[in-house]
């Protein structure tokens, strides 16, 4: 919360542990279609299979017990 007691972005992201990965997954889709990139390109460089990217992209990453999986 904020000094006027407003709930601020940060507390969202914390009660939703998600809310960060989807915003990084937007900006990471954003990212490889300005670059008139595939997930396939992204993933050679960068050492990630197009199948994985796609999962972030879909915020299909879970934490279990404060691990990802």
């Amino acid at each position: 919360m904020n000094d006027t007691g407003c709930e601020t972005e940060e507390d969202q992201d914390f009660e939703d542990p998600n809310g960060s990965l989807r915003s990084f997954a937007a900006v990471l889709k954003a990212f490889w279609k300005r670059a008139r990139l595939t997930q396939e390109g992204l993933g050679e460089l960068i050492g990630y299979s197009p199948q994985y990217i796609a999962s972030v992209e879909q915020a299909a990453a879970t934490r279990v017990n404060g691990w990802w999986s």
